[in-house]
């Protein structure tokens, strides 16, 4: 297991082991958290970026390049 995966796991309490993924985590937070959350990672050398936005169901989603819904 990489160490990155490690420390991400131990970060926000998430068993590695019962997780899927191929060493990436995609997680949520509320927007004005994210840049906190990106630099906490990165305090952990964990190298994080912000990808996306959310909206309320029925919105969609969007891309970091638009930051428009998508239908």
């Amino acid at each position: 297991m990489q160490d990155a995966v490690r420390n991400v796991c131990d970060l926000f309490g998430i068993d590695p082991y019962s997780s899927i993924s191929e060493g990436t985590l995609i997680l949520t937070c509320r927007p004005h958290k994210a840049k906190e959350v990106i630099r906490r990672l990165g305090d952990k050398g964990i190298p994080a970026s912000m990808v996306g936005r959310s909206w309320s169901l029925g919105m969609g989603c969007a891309t970091s390049k638009t930051e428009h819904p998508v239908n």
